[in-house]
């Protein structure tokens, strides 16, 4: 008696989630699948995001640097998102910059990664600081570069991984400089289904 209740209520289940998805379906609601690791936020063209690097020119290795993170860490590291420099803070971008906080604790953050986006899921903007307060530009420059590809990555939609092997480890610590193969497949899997 019980082993049939039992499949009665599994039937039931599962009946009531294939019509549940059937319905979202045939009303235009894809169900959507966000990577473990990543935000629901994404940029609608990922062949063509725009960044501004606005750090000031007297810091002009950090300057360089920036440049060097987006095109050489990130775009020749993953197969997805194409970073472009532009020059226009108009229309949607990634603004990088530098700030001086000797009392922060942070050395660099990505503003909006987590939330800044539309009812469609596409980023409105995100602020990438550099905190040249704390200490970055004594860093060399390969940690320097990861740094800077760490918050950019970031503006594309990943979180934090737990292992210094990810360049999306917390800490400057970290052993990775590009994205990794399971990274290049996260950010492949997070733009993959999005319009």
């Amino acid at each position: 008696m019980f082993k049939k209740q039992s499949y009665r209520f599994f039937i039931a289940v599962l009946l009531l989630a294939t019509i549940s998805f059937g319905i979202g379906n045939a009303f235009g609601n894809e169900v959507k699948a966000t990577p473990v690791f990543a935000w629901d936020g994404h940029w609608s063209n990922e062949d063509y995001i725009q960044y501004v690097n606005n750090v000031s020119y007297s810091y002009s290795r950090l300057q360089g640097l920036v440049n060097n993170a987006a095109l050489d860490n990130v775009n020749n590291h993953q197969y997805t998102v194409s970073y472009v420099k532009s020059g226009s803070l108009s229309g949607r971008h990634v603004l990088v910059e530098d700030v001086n906080l000797s009392s922060a604790r942070w050395t660099g953050k990505a503003e909006g990664a987590s939330y800044n986006w539309d009812a469609n899921d596409h980023y409105y903007g995100v602020n990438v600081k550099l905190n040249v307060g704390n200490g970055i530009l004594n860093y060399d420059y390969p940690k320097l570069k990861g740094l800077i590809a760490h918050e950019l990555v970031h503006a594309i939609g990943l979180q934090h991984r737990d292992s210094s092997s990810y360049l999306m480890y917390p800490y400057d610590s970290r052993d990775q400089y590009t994205p990794n193969e399971t990274e290049d497949a996260t950010i492949m899997n997070h733009y993959y289904h999005q319009n």
